[in-house]
């Protein structure tokens, strides 16, 4: 049940942006593997309320804060190192619905996701754009659970 909350909390919709071809080839691909860390949690679970009860109703609305540290070496850093933050804001459309909003800010630039799509076991958000060196980036964020509890968030992006 809080895994639900949770991923919901951490952007969970499906959504996918096409790309032109001519796009595709001219655009740099990077992979981001990062471990979501919630620092704190805001839900606003309007009527009926049904969040405590693993299901969601229309405006129920979940803000997120986390850190984000390194699944793998990347960023010159060694895994666990704290290389960046996260702030996120989902909004329950339906009770398989919801809208999402998201910034990761890392060394170099920030990442900006937002979408609409299902609620589900696994969240995928669209990336819709960026800042410093992920200026005009596209792609995917890949949410998931881990054995431990974290959820780990893998960014496929396409960077002109």
């Amino acid at each position: 049940m809080l895994r639900v909350v949770a991923l919901l909390g951490s952007l969970a919709i499906v959504l996918a942006l096409p790309a032109t071809a001519s796009e595709a080839a001219a655009a740099k691909s990077v992979t981001i593997r990062v471990l979501v860390i919630r620092v704190t949690r805001s839900v606003k679970d309007v009527p009926p309320k049904t969040i405590t009860l693993g299901q969601f109703s229309k405006g129920d609305t979940i803000t997120t804060n986390d850190v984000l540290r390194n699944a793998v070496p990347q960023f010159g850093r060694a895994k666990g190192a704290r290389v960046g933050t996260g702030h996120g804001v989902t909004i329950v459309l339906s009770s398989s619905r919801a809208k999402s909003d998201g910034i990761a800010r890392f060394p170099g630039g920030s990442v900006h996701t937002h979408g609409v799509g299902k609620i589900g076991p696994t969240a995928r958000v669209a990336v819709v754009g960026g800042t410093g060196i992920y200026a005009g980036a596209t792609g995917v964020a890949e949410f998931s659970h881990l054995a431990s509890g974290t959820t780990q968030s893998v960014i496929r992006l396409n960077v002109p």
